[in-house]
């Protein structure tokens, strides 16, 4: 069943969205700071440096003439547009911040995300922005949010369901249902003597329905 997030939820997921927009912007006009210099034979200029304008007027080209004028200011106006996304960028996670710090005051997953060694700020972000803030009320909606699909199989008359039975799968229900909060007073499913989880079948012939 869809659960449509609160606008204040849905709200909230931009400031991760909008960082990786301003990311992908930043690469772009960084690599084609690189090209810009390569076509001109100068290789190893670094546009992330913070004396990149002081190290753009040293530079010569691969035949040792200095860089053309106009050349090198098109080369400037790419690093300002980049310049001025370093700075959204900046002003884009100190917002993220700012949230993260008031969401640890009410939400206990965030604060657990934050002592987890190896998950950051941004990753926290997303983890908690894009999924882990949902309940849900059954085996159902947790199966068709981990993506634990049906694996249909077909061959002339033979018509089966396979179930769900890889190793990873489980895994992953596993690790859905060690994140506290998410089961929503739900139990974990069972495993039988085989090592085959019994619930998992049915999840799969439930979200076909």
């Amino acid at each position: 069943m869809l659960r449509v997030p609160s606008p204040y939820e849905e709200d909230r997921r931009r400031i991760v969205r909008e960082r990786k927009v301003l990311m992908e912007e930043r690469i772009r006009h960084g690599n084609r700071v690189k090209g810009l210099l390569f076509s001109q034979g100068i290789t190893g200029c670094d546009p992330l440096r913070r004396d990149r304008r002081d190290r753009l007027e040293t530079l010569h080209t691969g035949d040792g003439r200095d860089l053309p004028a106009n050349m090198k200011r098109q080369v400037l106006r790419e690093v300002d547009r980049m310049e001025m996304l370093l700075d959204q960028i900046k002003a884009v996670e100190a917002e993220r911040d700012a949230m993260l710090a008031e969401e640890r005051q009410s939400a206990r997953e965030v604060v657990m995300l934050s002592k987890v060694v190896g998950i950051g700020p941004e990753f926290a972000a997303v983890l908690w922005g894009e999924g882990l803030f949902r309940c849900f009320d059954n085996r159902r909606q947790l199966a068709a949010y981990a993506g634990l699909a049906p694996t249909p199989w077909q061959s002339g008359s033979i018509d089966r369901e396979q179930g769900i039975g890889s190793p990873e799968t489980h895994a992953c229900d596993r690790r859905c249902w060690k994140w506290r909060g998410s089961g929503c007073g739900t139990s974990p499913p069972r495993r039988s003597a085989a090592g085959s989880t019994s619930e998992l079948p049915r999840m799969a012939d439930a979200s076909r329905r």
